[in-house]
């Protein structure tokens, strides 16, 4: 499918050839397992070319109608990435930044989302100075280049064959029990196991949202007669912690907190 930018822009013995082979196979059943709900029917593919029509000969409003249509039943990153160029062309900021960053999430080292994700971020006339540690973070930044599917797959991978080394070593009754392979494959295992529970956290426990609205108040306590403790401008980045009805708690980059009106926020995972 098309995609639109506003921007223009060695050797190994038989055994472990066998233990490679299998692992490939296990690697890429998942990895289809994970794309077959992305698949497209005839008749959304056909209304998804009429919607780049549509964007290409400047009818904006109807190719973000045809996207919006299709994004309610479909998760694709192309579709939200052509959505997130309709609503710029509209000037809808946080919508904007929104569609980028749910098509990010989908593929997150795709280098057109990236590029037009951050070129509305930096076009953003007010900002909050992240006062995180640099630890923080370089994690976030690089947990980002990463989905948890994929972190997920890769752990289950290194465990995979960790198990099947194990499984011929007793086999055979040749190798030790623990040399230096699956030492190493151990410590991979541990460390994406360990990536994954950091994504996990960050998609599920402190979820991103985006500030929906020109000027969304963050108040002291979960309710509209509580006092107002910053204003938040749209398109600004929040981490939601906590919900309360019709109120989320958010977290800001400075260390600042507060509570926030649920229609004020869009949070960026999709359901």
């Amino acid at each position: 499918m098309s995609r639109l930018n506003f921007t223009g822009r060695g050797q190994f013995s038989n055994r472990a050839a066998v233990i490679l082979g299998f692992g490939a196979l296990f690697l890429i059943s998942l990895f289809a397992a994970g794309r077959i709900g992305l698949a497209w029917e005839a008749q959304d593919l056909k209304a998804f070319e009429k919607a780049n029509q549509d964007y290409r000969q400047g009818r904006f409003p109807k190719a973000l109608e045809g996207y919006q249509s299709l994004a309610q039943k479909s998760s694709d990153p192309v579709l939200f990435y052509n959505l997130g160029n309709a609503r710029f062309r509209l000037g809808n900021l946080g919508e904007a930044i929104l569609a980028y960053e749910r098509a990010k999430w989908l593929e997150p080292r795709d280098p057109d989302i990236r590029h037009n994700l951050r070129y509305l971020q930096d076009s953003l006339e007010y900002r909050i100075e992240d006062k995180r540690s640099g630890y923080v973070q370089a994690g976030e930044k690089f947990l980002s280049y990463f989905s948890e599917k994929e972190i997920g797959f890769a752990a289950l991978f290194a465990f995979f064959l960790l198990m099947t080394g194990w499984a011929v070593s007793l086999f055979f009754r040749g190798a030790p029990p623990w040399g230096w392979p699956r030492k190493l494959l151990l410590a991979l295992f541990l460390l994406f196991a360990a990536l994954g529970a950091a994504k996990n956290i960050q998609n599920h426990f402190i979820r991103s949202a985006i500030v929906m609205v020109k000027e969304a108040p963050v108040r002291y306590g979960p309710s509209e007669g509580d006092q107002v403790a910053v204003r938040l401008r749209e398109g600004l980045k929040v981490y939601v912690v906590d919900r309360r009805a019709d109120w989320s708690r958010v977290l800001l980059v400075n260390g600042e907190s507060g509570w926030m009106d649920n229609q004020h926020i869009a949070e960026i995972r999709l359901k």
